[in-house]
Order: structure tokens, then C-alpha cells, then sequence
């Protein structure tokens, strides 16, 4: 399934065609949901209308420090975010495509329908801000055939009407919960694509850039068996500082630095 376009198969996802009123509002509801696909088909698919220049959507993380997961099973959280929407007219509508390494994080699909569990993927606040409705797709999930290394996920939201509004500035777009498997290592995440639309009657696209991260999936710095990372599992990985003690070891690498400690830190007072 992969070279449809994001937008083109919204109004056919069963989950948002029950979300809908019925009546007038059901028919303007699709036709709108329809102009943004049409806005994002192959015919004028990187024909960029709006011209607005240092409009970034990435991985939280990648501006920062890297995402970090614990191994076996948890969930680690990833946002996509978008920086400095300066469009007078704001953002009404977004669309992207992140790939990922299937062999260190997955995304659940309990029934192999390869549509996203629900919860897995969920709309950020900054869309609907000012108070426009909001109208998601479910997170849908690409094989490539081609590299066992990659999977995809596609997620596209838009806006319903004209007015209010729509947001400018900063804001989160989305959050995707991916789960971790059981190897330790660094998980590559890449914004293979990034769409944005605006708040005018042709919807144009907003020009923009991407920018990709590294997750770290690591070992849980539980020592004392709480199953909780506490102050005291923190200063053990910092008194076995330099030393090749595999237990205090989170990310595997066969020395105690500090990247360990760092890890530590970030998993402070999660559960284990």
C-alpha cells in the first residue's frame, strides 16, 4: 500500500465516517476532507504554494536530547512537533510519515490489520488550539518489502471549516506511542515526509523542513528490585562510573559512562 497518497483514503477510514454528524453537515464534513485530499495528491503533490520559510516539523528529540525507551515491552513515547508556523492564515491540516526499525520498536496492531491500536497514535494539542474540530485517521502501518530494517507509519489530521481561526506559531502535532522490544540499541527514526496545509479555501501547502532522530532503547536502572528508578539506582550507575560492571551498563556498550548516567536520569521514577 505504500505510494497512495497520505491524504487520499481519509473519508474511507470506518472510525472517522461513525465520528461524523449526519445531515448537511456530514456532506460538508467530507467534501472538505476530500479538497485536502485532493491537495495532497501525486498531480500537485510537491508543488508548494505558501511560501513560508523556516517552518520545521520533528521527532521531539531531535532538537535535544534523544528519546529513550526501557527494554522489554514498554512504551516509549515520540512527538511530532512543529516549529514556527508564521502563515497568517494558520495551519489547518498535516500529514506525515515516520519510518522505523521494526526489529527494536514496534507499533502495537493487536490484529494484524496493520492499522494502529488505538491510543497508539494520538493528536497533539496544537492543532485544534484555537479552537477549530479536529478530524484524524487512524495510524496506518507500511511494510517495506524491500527492507526488513523499515516499517512506516502514516497519520493525517484536518480541521472542519473556515473559521475559527487556525493556530500559528510552535506546538505538538501528534504523539506516537511505540512499544519496545527485547534488544538494546539505538533506534533510528526518520520524518520521511511532512505535510502542511493552510487555512484558506485552496488549502495550500506551507513549506517546510524535517528533521529525524535517534531513540535509545535501554536496560531499566532498577537495582534494589522497588521496580522503580529511584535517587539510589541513580547514584549506583554513578559510583560504578568508568568500570566495565555490566549490570549498570543501560545501554550495553561495556563500560559505565556517562551515557549510563544520563539514562538514568531520564528513567527516574519511571516503573519497571
Amino acid at each position: 500500500m505504500q505510494g497512495l497518497c497520505p491524504l487520499s483514503w481519509l473519508p474511507q477510514i470506518p472510525s472517522l465516517r461513525r465520528g461524523f454528524p449526519f445531515g448537511f453537515f456530514k456532506q460538508v464534513t467530507i467534501l472538505f476532507l476530500t479538497a485536502i485530499s485532493t491537495l495532497f495528491s501525486p498531480i500537485i503533490f510537491g508543488t508548494v504554494f505558501a511560501q513560508i520559510p523556516n517552518t520545521t516539523v520533528y521527532l521531539f528529540g531531535s532538537q535535544s536530547v534523544s528519546t529513550i525507551g526501557i527494554v522489554g515491552g514498554h512504551t516509549m513515547p515520540v512527538n511530532v512537533k512543529v516549529d514556527n508556523i508564521t502563515n497568517s492564515s494558520g495551519l489547518a491540516a498535516f500529514s506525515f510519515k515516520i519510518s522505523y526499525n521494526p526489529n527494536l520498536v514496534s507499533i502495537p496492531d493487536a490484529n494484524n490489520d496493520y492499522v494502529a491500536d488505538a491510543g497508539t497514535v494520538s493528536i497533539g494539542p496544537f492543532l485544534g488550539s484555537s479552537g477549530k474540530q479536529v478530524r484524524c485517521s487512524d495510524g496506518y502501518i507500511d511494510i517495506d518489502l524491500n527492507d526488513s530494517t523499515k516499517r512506516y507509519l502514516r497519520f493525517t489530521c484536518g480541521t472542519l471549516g473556515p473559521t475559527p481561526a487556525a493556530p500559528t506559531g510552535s506546538g505538538v502535532l501528534a504523539t506516537v506511542n511505540f512499544q519496545t522490544g527485547n534488544t538494546i540499541g539505538s533506534v533510528p527514526l526518520g520524518l520521511v515526509s511532512a505535510q502542511l496545509a493552510d487555512n484558506t479555501a485552496n488549502a495550500n501547502l506551507i513549506a517546510n523542513t524535517t528533521a529525524d532522530t535517534n531513540g535509545l532503547v535501554a536496560k531499566c536502572a532498577d537495582f534494589n528490585g522497588d521496580h522503580r528508578v529511584t535517587s539510589s539506582d541513580i547514584l549506583a550507575v554513578v559510583r560504578n562510573y568508568h568500570t566495565a560492571n555490566l549490570t549498570y551498563d543501560l545501554d550495553a556498550d561495556g563500560v559505565v559512562s556517562s551515557a549510563d548516567i544520563l539514562i538514568a536520569v531520564r528513567e527516574y521514577m519511571k516503573t519497571c
